[in-house]
């Protein structure tokens, strides 16, 4: 008896305390907490010069705020609504992770199947890595590959054919499994399983597995979908202290499509609320199973340790979603940073709660932040995630290097040729030392450091991608260069012909 009187006043005692986000709901306190949310939007777009913004918050399956502000293009000053679709950057993965799910559930493959037996043209350097890769790895981000790896591949402008061709040429700079290290390219292995085992093309798969059961009626599988939309935002990034718009025709947005998979996908706000809203529950939409319970959960279980211990919040990689503890919460969220566009999709599934931003400004944190001081907001406490942003300093201070004058530029001038980059002719042009690659899908610019040491630009978007430092002989003639990708542990050699 006296145990069920205990186990009574212990339910009593749960009903009534208040939820982690009491403040959400009843009106006039959430009304107080999304106007101090907005004004710290306002606050941010304004000292970011951030044009156009969206933002979205769900909890508890009602969408209890979306708003739009600023503009989709400086130009015309057509101002954002919440239909407005954005690039929702990395946080594509997640559907791609979403898919593999789906897969997993039908029996396809297995998390911890090899990824050779799938894919047997899959290969690394490091060759205990490439025969003990699993599914799960593929998304973990702890392939042991420097961070960022082969996306000097897509800046140059090859296509994912060459990304997938080009993995055993890459350095390994972690034991397999052992650090967290991102990366975009293994997400194309993963677009290769889904379609090997469905006979679809991944934009298919996207529309018919995910976009039509969610009705996310605008969201777009292809770049050229994007573009073709009427009701855009045009994509900027910070340049000289100002802002730089970027030219849709322009490869500096088409070269996404190498690895789409990983970053490719276009939304809205309405839209992006629907996808969350999966997630918070679980794999469920309108009492339907789209991805079971099991295998939605392994998505969001911590894989890779990034960071944390004992005393300290952790934060670990998961498949295509990050697990962090915040503010005594588990956050499970994602960024995205792609050619002019960073949103944040935050989720917490315990407690129900979605949180949205897009901005159609690349290379910045303001989304990210947002998104956490909403936690803190509607926690009631103060939003201390923000205060680091504040005053931003968009350009940072030049380095003084101790000059020394090059050779001739004609001396530079030649046909140089790397197994993993291919040839790269290098000439004068106009005063410029310049570069044709992939094929002359891309121009280099090489910009004069130091003797024989030169920056390397794809103008007009993408500045100081890498060092180049010529190798002369004992004659003072070039033998060839080495380029220095950042992350990578060791550089790339290019042999004059």
């Amino acid at each position: 008896m006296r145990k069920l009187l205990l186990f009574v006043l212990v339910c009593i005692v749960a009903s009534v305390t208040p939820g982690a986000f009491s403040s959400l709901e009843e009106a006039h306190s959430r009304a107080a907490v999304l106007e101090s949310w907005e004004a710290e939007i306002l606050r941010l777009k304004e000292e970011w010069m951030i044009p156009g913004m969206s933002v979205g918050v769900i909890y508890k399956n009602e969408t209890i705020f979306q708003q739009a502000y600023g503009v989709k293009d400086l130009s015309t000053m057509e101002p954002v609504d919440i239909y407005t679709l954005f690039q929702v950057g990395s946080t594509t993965k997640a559907f791609t992770s979403a898919l593999a799910a789906m897969f997993v559930d039908e029996g396809h493959f297995d998390w911890n199947d090899r990824v050779v037996d799938l894919h047997p043209n899959f290969r690394l350097r490091d060759r205990f890595a490439q025969e003990n890769f699993v599914v799960k790895d593929l998304m973990a981000q702890r392939s042991g590959l420097y961070p960022c790896a082969e996306d000097i591949l897509v800046m140059w402008g090859f296509d994912r054919e060459k990304l997938i061709e080009a993995l055993p040429f890459h350095p390994t700079k972690y034991s397999f499994r052992s650090e967290f290290s991102y990366v975009n390219n293994l997400f194309l292995i993963v677009e290769d399983l889904l379609t090997q085992f469905s006979g679809k093309s991944y934009a298919e798969l996207l529309q018919e597995r995910i976009f039509d059961p969610l009705g996310m009626v605008d969201t777009t599988g292809t770049l050229e979908d994007f573009l073709s939309a009427d009701n855009i935002v045009t994509t900027y990034m910070y340049r000289d202290g100002g802002l730089l718009a970027i030219d849709p025709d322009d490869p500096f947005i088409t070269r996404v499509n190498a690895v789409f998979p990983a970053g490719g996908i276009c939304s809205n706000i309405p839209d992006m609320l629907r996808w969350v809203n999966l997630h918070l529950n679980l794999g469920t939409v309108n009492g339907t199973e789209l991805i079971s319970r099991k295998a939605l959960l392994f998505t969001h279980t911590p894989q890779t340790i990034m960071r944390g211990n004992s005393v300290e919040p952790v934060a670990a990689y998961c498949q295509a979603w990050i697990h962090e503890e915040f503010e005594g919460q588990k956050l499970i969220w994602h960024n995205g940073d792609s050619a002019g566009c960073h949103v944040m999709v935050l989720t917490i599934p315990e407690t129900q709660l979605g949180v949205i931003v897009f901005s159609n400004v690349g290379g910045h944190g303001v989304p990210d932040a947002l998104a956490k001081a909403f936690v803190q907001i509607a926690l009631g406490n103060p939003p201390t995630v923000l205060e680091s942003l504040h005053f931003p300093k968009l350009n940072d201070d030049p380095v003084d290097v101790v000059y020394y004058p090059p050779l001739p530029l004609q001396e530079y001038e030649g046909l140089y040729y790397n197994e993993m980059l291919e040839e790269v002719h290098i000439r004068v042009e106009d005063s410029l030392l310049k570069g044709k690659v992939a094929g002359g899908r891309r121009v280099l610019e090489f910009e004069h450091i130091t003797r024989d040491m030169f920056t390397v630009h794809i103008p007009p978007y993408l500045f100081d991608v890498s060092l180049v430092s010529f190798k002369l002989d004992a004659s003072g003639n070039v033998k060839g260069f080495f380029l220095w990708e950042e992350n990578s542990p060791e550089p790339y050699w290019f042999e004059l012909q």
